[in-house]
């Protein structure tokens, strides 16, 4: 699956968790980029040459040396702006991304949420959340039925019950990384 790419600026936020989610567990390789260089802007503008008033010669400031000259510019600017895009795209392809994420989708208590590939434990945030929690009520009784489940700085998860009896929680961890730290 291609890379997956955000726009500048896009805030990562509930509204479109899902979908970076998708890509993500679907192979998709997160990639935070700088906007692409814009630098062409045309300089020349041909002087219409007018029948019978115009002397056409080589010299001068409206020959055709001067004007061929003035194009010549003109590609060296147009091969500029590409060789800047070509430079872009190289950096691009070859630069470690500036955001990991993994996501262990099933993780039980005391398990670490791996740290994304290409990032320090202290680049990383990690955090759980219950993915499910089971209570045999018949086993229960009277007992308090309740669970707690969240990721450690290390990225190790708690998940646990109030009552070892009848009941049971599995949760699933993310971590996210930013070269540089948080």
């Amino acid at each position: 699956m291609p890379d997956f790419h955000l726009p500048i600026g896009t805030i990562i936020n509930q509204a479109n968790l899902s979908e970076v989610t998708k890509a993500i567990l679907g192979g998709a390789t997160l990639v935070v980029t700088n906007a692409a260089p814009t630098g062409y802007t045309r300089h020349f503008q041909h002087q219409d040459w007018i029948d019978f008033v115009d002397p056409v010669q080589a010299g001068g400031n409206n020959g055709f040396n001067e004007r061929f000259h003035a194009l010549e510019s003109e590609f060296d600017l147009i091969a500029a702006s590409i060789s800047s895009v070509d430079n872009a795209v190289t950096n691009l392809q070859s630069a470690p991304p500036a955001i990991g994420l993994s996501i262990a989708l099933t993780i039980s208590n005391g398990a670490k949420i791996p740290v994304p590939s290409g990032f320090q434990q202290s680049e990383t945030k990690f955090f759980a959340f219950v993915k499910y929690y089971l209570v045999n009520l018949q086993q229960s009784g009277n007992n308090l039925q309740g669970f707690n489940v969240y990721a450690k700085d290390d990225g190790t998860v708690v998940a646990t019950t109030q009552s070892n009896t009848g009941q049971s929680v599995v949760a699933t961890g993310i971590a996210i990384a930013k070269k540089g730290g948080w």
